[in-house]
């Protein structure tokens, strides 16, 4: 759902060969953080090159769970394997008799004590070879001479996999002499120095360290070569695709540096390769990405192309600027409200739009938080038969299906908290209570340096700001939902909600950042009366549209979830509707009006205190999509914007306008 461009990017322009023919293929590295659909992208992709007789592909890797001290050039290896253990239509099985005969001597059991030894040993490996198919069921030297040819590393020990693996002299023959031939261009050897070539292989297989990446750039150049060397002749209709989740571990890092820098070696020759990698992290390398710990994540990732404008002409025009870098970035974006709405249509026979639009403001459209919740919904429905009020709310607190944990924290410690250390994990609950992630930092030290880890997991962007604080970064919205539910369930006595806030209100002013910053800090702590003065007399002071934005920003403070008094929350079967508490709040702002003498002099009466009151408790409810699912608020909020319009003639069309969005039953 909202991939279609870069799919068919992906599909019909890289992969088909008729539409772009011996043009330089990309990797393209689809950017997201955790739920954003990366994984779902590369199972669309397996489930149509399924369906398509003539796709060679290598289904996807999970390079988390491969051995983390695995060389690139074993995980080419994978690939090889793959390709070449299966009969594709029109191509027959794919051969990679260079990559083979370079995993036989890196890898092989070679004397290395001189380069005479070297070469007298890779020439008894060879010409044993040569006998495969004369002694087929005799191939104890050879076994031990071929550890993990194209990637077959437990089935070696049996002669009958060998011979299925290798079923003729075919195979030999080709190592001999094209494999030789390659090794001895590809390290710059004179004619007929191709043992010479040999020889320096394996020293480079036996100095890992000295000149690992030489030997892994090489590698991957021979499977690039066998790769285009299948493409060579006969019908071939499609591209060979490859699909690589969790890139950014160690191995694919690896993988990708040597992949590149094979194919820089292969300049003005295409290789029909088409990789797809997944990361969370932005630390592929790209000339417009770093790893840099002092990088600007939040920029790179704002550079990087969204999935909806992703083409191969936009691919074709940034290789060209760049010609060294096969990669093409691409960043998954969040689902629209109409797409969350497709997606609702499927879980409920009645109400799916009104139950969209409630999962649009909690999520965001963040892809697998919408999932789960109308899932958790749904489930709800079909045990009580309908979706009352209640229920929406309560959803932080449900189980998930086969979890023992409530749904909020299952939701962060997917989406963020496992990336995080323990520590890190912790601190990074009351750094969410800042508005922007600089303020976090700044005013609560034990959380310093996590907005450099947070940032290049893709959960920052630019905000859009107030003040001194216009275009800070700030934190995901869902994510810091569900984080700030964590800050309000702590109980330990060392870290509070209130404490938290109060800490940040201080900030806000000793920094001498605008009123409008303390009265949010001040207000996330349920204190209402000092934000209500100071938006009565902004009244005064600002335009129409300025104030309303101020108005928006303090009211838009968090609440302690299923707390109807921000202060202490109160017992899932004890949380009270919407109207019921801004009832109860709203009366006891009310006892607290300030004498006349306190008040501007165009409300002495307090007359506007009062409307205010009731819209700053309001829209404070409202603004927490589960304290009012159904909209109740909406009609108080409305109605105080026209009651403010008739005290400000100046001003009145733009505040009609805003009641207007709450009487349309505008939602947070």
């Amino acid at each position: 759902m909202g991939r279609r461009e870069l799919l068919e990017m992906i599909w019909s322009d890289s992969l088909d060969r008729k539409r772009y023919p011996d043009v330089a293929r990309p990797v393209v590295a689809v950017f997201g953080p955790r739920g954003s659909g990366k994984t779902s992208i590369l199972g669309e992709l397996v489930s149509r090159a399924e369906l398509q007789a003539s796709q060679p592909f290598v289904s996807v890797l999970n390079l988390e769970n491969l051995d983390s001290g695995m060389q690139s050039w074993q995980l080419v290896g994978k690939l090889a394997y793959a390709l070449t253990s299966a009969r594709w239509t029109q191509f027959g099985r794919l051969k990679f008799p260079r990559f083979a005969l370079g995993r036989l001597i890196t890898e092989g059991k070679v004397t290395t004590k001189s380069p005479e030894e070297t070469q007298s040993a890779i020439e008894d490996i060879l010409v044993q070879a040569r006998r495969i198919g004369e002694r087929r069921d005799d191939l104890a030297g050879l076994v031990g001479q071929l550890p993990q040819l194209l990637g077959l590393p437990s089935l070696l020990g049996a002669g009958t996999v060998i011979a299925r693996a290798i079923p003729s002299k075919w195979l030999v023959a080709s190592l001999y002499r094209t494999g030789i031939e390659f090794y001895r261009t590809a390290l710059r050897k004179p004619p007929g120095g191709g043992f010479q070539a040999l020889v320096e292989l394996r020293e480079w297989g036996q100095s890992p360290r000295q000149h690992g990446d030489d030997l892994a750039r090489v590698l991957c150049e021979a499977f690039l070569a066998d790769l285009a060397a299948n493409y060579a002749h006969g019908f071939r209709p499609r591209n060979c695709l490859v699909l690589l989740d969790n890139i950014d571990v160690a191995v694919g890092q690896r993988f990708m540096s040597a992949l590149q820098a094979a194919r820089a070696r292969r300049a003005g020759r295409a290789d029909p390769l088409v990789v797809v990698v997944t990361s969370r992290r932005i630390d592929l390398s790209h000339p417009s990405l770093t790893t840099s710990a002092e990088s600007d994540y939040v920029a790179m990732w704002a550079t990087i192309p969204a999935d909806g404008s992703a083409s191969f002409a936009d691919w074709a025009a940034r290789q060209a600027g760049s010609p060294h870098s096969a990669v093409y970035p691409v960043r998954l974006t969040d689902l629209s409200l109409e797409h969350v709405g497709h997606i609702a249509a499927q879980h409920f026979s009645r109400g799916s739009e009104n139950i969209a639009r409630l999962v649009f403001s909690l999520t965001r459209g963040h892809p697998w938080s919408v999932a789960k919740v109308l899932a958790a919904y749904g489930r709800l429905e079909r045990v009580s038969g309908d979706l009352a009020e209640p229920d929406l709310r309560r959803l932080f607190a449900l189980r998930c299906e086969g979890d023992p944990a409530g749904f909020a924290d299952l939701a962060a410690k997917a989406l963020l908290l496992d990336d995080l250390s323990r520590v890190r994990s912790q601190d990074v609950v009351t750094w969410a209570a800042a508005r922007d992630v600089a303020t976090g930092e700044d005013c609560l030290p034990a959380t310093r340096g996590i907005q450099a880890q947070v940032a290049a997991l893709g959960w920052l962007s630019r905000g859009e700001g107030h003040g001194d604080a216009a275009g800070a970064p700030v934190l995901n919205a869902w994510l810091r939902r569900l984080l700030l539910h964590k800050l309000s369930q702590l109980a330990d006595g060392r870290v509070s909600w209130l404490d938290t806030f109060a800490r940040l209100a201080r900030h806000a002013m000793d920094d001498g950042r605008l009123s409008t910053d303390e009265h949010y800090y001040l207000l996330a702590a349920g204190q209402f009366s000092g934000a209500t003065g100071y938006l009565n007399d902004q009244f005064d002071r600002l335009d129409a549209e300025g104030w309303i934005e101020t108005f928006n920003l303090v009211t838009s403070a968090p609440r302690p979830s299923g707390s109807p008094n921000g202060v202490v929350p109160a017992p899932p079967r004890s949380a009270q509707d919407a109207q019921t508490a801004h009832g109860m709040l709203t009366a006891e702002l009310i006892a607290e009006v300030p004498p006349s003498s306190e008040l501007p002099d165009s409300d002495q009466h307090g007359e506007r205190w009062v409307t205010i009151a009731g819209m700053v408790v309001a829209r404070w409810l409202w603004s927490d999509p589960l304290s009012d699912p159904a909209l109740r608020l909406n009609p108080v909020i409305c109605n105080g914007f026209r009651d403010l319009a008739r005290r400000s003639p100046r001003g009145g069309l733009r505040l009609v306008a805003e009641a207007d969005f709450y009487h349309q039953d505008g939602r947070p």
